[in-house]
């Protein structure tokens, strides 16, 4: 039998094997060579045999072997008649039978995924019969989004059974590295990232939001989060990358309108029917230039308030297929319902299993996940109002799970709540002068926005400024550098 195997093919002698082949002939390598476990022990447990006497044959294998023991047929069949179970193993005829089918190492890793494949086939035909019987059972009982939130939840749970990579020595970790870097060199292949089109944004992360990172947008509110994520998400949608906006606050009107001001460069205020006829010539031509573009067409709005993260997982998991896309944005985390059977717990609890289910969604997608999370309202009322990590609510887990962290202020939105007042003993001129040092300042910061990358998981940290067209809905570069 040859080890030679050409992008994943199963070895010949495998194809025509039966499952109780495949299994025997892993429960009898594993015997023969005990060694062999620790290629197998990683992605394979006793219960995805099909078969109940290799399964339990497998079983203690592993526990004698974890134990520093010896698990061969001798050992096994004298341990067995000890204990009067001979029998129950198919007797030992079936153990020195198990010898008679024999893998190489080549090929035993392939033999076990095949057992953990078919096993997930079981599976999902088993939750599949019981979503039938939810459905006819507890139609009345439970709201149909909650059936499905259950199965979905579950089939995620088989889909990551066995898909660890397991161990590799540190040295072979580097090598692999260092041959990607060259082959990257000697033969370049287009970047997965996907632009923010924020130039200094996108050179700080590396290019960009990168497939299976879960991005996490945090501010107060009106400061900016939407606004940042419907253009990075426009961005996208120019670059040629679909988006998928699930939208649990705002409306899918609210987010035409926000769409179509920075598409047209038309004040949102200005998009209504009701204003319709004041619209100049020259604001219409700029409102059907922008219907004809075509980053419309890979944008796809979902909205509603009433979603679980497995919805979220289930819609994505949708528009992933049905239209290619490439990056997902949940407006915001705070706003996810509570996972089946949390009802009742407090928000800390919640948001930590939802945190953690869009980090697990980003790598299941195997796309970026741009999720936006409140900032705690102390932030408004401290001396510097500049946000830190501390400031997420609930930061313990979302600073965590998040692969890259992004923290708006604007520090014009904090100056205009401060504006000078004259004191009781202060001069007039005292006053004019503190007051024009205050509007200079403000003129900085009108139409400015920082964006503090607090996290960043594969690079490093660093301070971007921005420029806001609120009325447009529009965030854009400015000439300066980043500064770390």
């Amino acid at each position: 039998m040859s080890g030679v195997h050409v992008f994943g093919a199963p070895p010949a002698s495998a194809v025509l094997l039966s499952t109780a082949e495949h299994e025997q002939g892993i429960v009898g390598t594993l015997l023969a060579n005990n060694a062999r476990l620790d290629l197998v022990g990683d992605i394979l447990r006793p219960e995805h045999f099909s078969d109940p006497l290799c399964a339990r044959i497998y079983a203690d294998i592993v526990r004698i072997v974890g134990k520093g023991g010896v698990a061969d047929v001798v050992t096994l069949r004298a341990s067995y008649e000890a204990a009067g179970l001979l029998a129950e193993v198919g007797g030992p005829a079936y153990l020195a039978g198990l010898l008679g089918n024999l893998w190489p190492a080549s090929e035993l890793r392939f033999l076990a995924r095949q057992v953990v494949d078919r096993w997930r086939r079981r599976r999902a035909d088993e939750i599949a019969d019981a979503l039938k019987r939810a459905v006819i059972e507890r139609l009345e009982d439970e709201a149909g989004a909650e059936i499905l939130s259950d199965a979905s939840a579950a089939l995620a749970g088989v889909a990551a059974v066995g898909s660890g990579e397991g161990e590799q020595c540190a040295r072979d970790a580097v090598d692999e590295l260092l041959s990607d870097m060259e082959r990257a060199v000697s033969t370049p292949t287009p970047s997965r990232a996907v632009a923010t089109g924020l130039r200094d944004l996108d050179r700080l992360l590396l290019g960009g939001v990168h497939p299976g990172q879960m991005v996490v947008i945090g501010a107060r509110p009106s400061i900016g989060k939407s606004m940042l994520a419907g253009q990075i998400a426009l961005s996208a949608a120019r670059r040629g990358v679909g988006s998928c906006i699930v939208s649990l606050e705002m409306t899918r009107q609210d987010w035409r309108v926000r769409l179509l001001a920075n598409l047209a460069g038309i004040p949102g205020d200005r998009l209504r029917p009701e204003v319709a006829r004041s619209l100049s010539e020259a604001e219409w031509d700029a409102l059907r230039q922008a219907r004809g573009d075509a980053a419309l067409d890979r944008i796809h709005i979902v909205a509603g308030q009433d979603m679980t993260a497995a919805d979220v997982l289930m819609r994505a998991q949708a528009m992933v297929r049905r239209h290619k896309v490439g990056l997902l944005v949940v407006d915001y985390l705070g706003l996810l319902k509570a996972p089946a059977g949390m009802g009742r717990e407090g928000l800390v609890a919640v948001t930590e299993q939802n945190s953690k289910a869009m980090k697990r969604a980003a790598q299941a997608l195997d796309v970026p996940v741009v999720v936006a999370a409140q900032l705690n309202r102390d932030i408004e009322n401290r001396e510097d109002p500049r946000p830190t990590l501390a400031d997420l609510r609930w930061s313990g887990s979302i600073e965590q799970d998040a692969d890259v962290v992004i923290l708006l202020h604007r520090a014009e939105r904090h100056l205009e709540k401060r504006r000078p007042v004259r004191g009781d003993r202060e001069s007039e001129e005292k006053f004019a002068d503190r007051a024009a040092r205050f509007h200079d300042e403000l003129d900085r910061e009108r139409g400015r926005m920082d964006l503090f990358v607090e996290k960043h998981r594969q690079g490093r940290r660093g301070h971007v400024r921005v420029a806001v067209e609120d009325e447009l809905s529009r965030i854009g570069d400015v000439l300066r550098e980043i500064v770390a």
